[in-house]
């Protein structure tokens, strides 16, 4: 039994969960508490690695004028822009969900391929495993995106990112950044059709974890809060 404290009770979690007969609630904690998902991506069969896979969360930063060239990932990920304005080109399938007008979430669709898409706050674009893509900044301002990210871990697997082209430069890449946070290997993984969500969720004192079945990572924003690890 091991016993750990984590500090700087808000928590980010991402989840993968299987679905049967549908999207079914995520986490009714948050729910009741009002909260509703940041981000929810829907995933057909396949486009999941085999586990074990990585499952990261990150914040990536983008300085005026910085680019992330044109790379591939052999998993699926997602981009919501929280802050700035983003230009984005994919080759290859993505899907992209605008940001709510009014509190009415926008439909899903397929992402133009090779045609650069301007993505503002509360767009979310999410890319299947194998596509292309390309990212810059062009603002006069900073621009922030959450991002998650599975990706092969195995024994064999392959490498998290491949340039298309040319290897680039550290001046190629000077500007972007990436925050990790949260890092864990999942065991197992949904084969079927899936949905990925992350929820921003808040506890009171004393309130312990919802019990789930699904695959869970959580990251910590602020707060004090105790775990203790019984099995697994």
């Amino acid at each position: 039994m091991a016993r750990k404290t984590l500090f700087p009770i808000a928590l980010v979690m991402v989840m993968v969960a299987g679905l049967l007969g549908g999207i079914r609630p995520v986490l009714v904690t948050a729910q009741d508490a009002g909260s509703a998902p940041l981000v929810q991506v829907s995933l057909e069969p396949g486009e999941l690695p085999v586990a074990p896979s990585f499952v990261r969360l990150l914040r990536i930063t983008m300085e005026p004028d910085s680019l992330s060239p044109l790379h591939t990932h052999p998993g699926p990920e997602f981009n919501l822009v929280e802050s700035g304005t983003v230009r984005v080109l994919v080759q290859g399938k993505a899907l992209l969900q605008r940001a709510p007008v009014d509190g009415e979430a926008q439909a899903v669709e397929e992402a133009p391929d090779n045609e650069e898409l301007v993505l503002r706050r509360g767009d979310l674009i999410t890319y299947v495993p194998g596509t292309a893509l390309t990212f810059r900044n062009t603002g006069t301002v900073p621009a922030v995106m959450l991002a998650g990210v599975v990706l092969p871990a195995g024994s064999q697997h392959p490498p998290g990112l491949v340039w298309v082209g040319e290897q680039p430069s550290e001046d190629d890449l000077r500007g972007v950044t990436s925050q990790v946070l949260g890092d864990g290997i999942a065991t197992t993984l949904p084969t079927g059709n899936t949905m990925w969500t992350v929820e921003e969720v808040t506890f009171d004192a004393g309130a312990p974890l919802p019990a789930t079945t699904d695959v869970t990572l959580y990251s910590l924003i602020e707060g004090l809060f105790d775990f203790t690890i019984q099995s697994g």
